[in-house]
């Protein structure tokens, strides 16, 4: 079943969301006097869902590789397997070695989201806030230790954010 998906966070113009204007007209008055169900409490927003609201945050407010982030996650939430800016992953899929590349290599958002964390730590580690130890560090703990591809896409976008602030 796939989920639907909020439109603001899809946008790739990162525009303020806002609902659709409020029409004049009264509420049709039902004709059954059937008891009517309580409204359904809104689903807890997913850890990907939650992840995607700070980096269009993020982006909203100037970081750049936040809104390409952001919309490879809005394609992997959509259940798409394209992506708005596909880009080939930091590593050589050909030597992919473990599952974790093999999905990465196999999704083309998860792969444009390894290229822009890779762009994010070059950046960070010339501006002395990572160190190559800590990057080895979060593959190996993090990002190795993911089991499907919202899993991923959820560390590698905690990750893009961690490194661009």
């Amino acid at each position: 079943m796939k989920k639907i998906i909020p439109l603001c966070l899809i946008a790739l113009s990162l525009a303020a969301c806002s609902s659709a204007p409020k029409t004049s007209e009264a509420p049709a008055t039902p004709v059954a006097t059937a008891p009517t169900p309580a409204p359904a409490t809104p689903a807890a927003p997913s850890e990907l869902e939650t992840i995607a609201q700070q980096l269009t945050q993020a982006c909203s407010s100037g970081v750049s590789d936040a809104c390409k982030a952001s919309a490879q996650v809005a394609a992997i939430l959509s259940g798409s397997n394209a992506a708005a800016s596909s880009s080939a992953p930091s590593f050589n899929c050909a030597k992919a070695g473990t599952e974790v590349e093999k999905a990465i290599c196999g999704s083309k958002p998860l792969s444009s989201l390894d290229a822009v964390m890779a762009k994010v730590y070059t950046s960070a580690a010339s501006s002395k806030k990572t160190t190559k130890a800590d990057q080895v560090n979060w593959l190996n703990t993090v990002r190795n230790t993911c089991q499907d591809v919202e899993c991923l896409a959820v560390k590698y976008s905690a990750r893009i954010l961690e490194l661009a602030r």
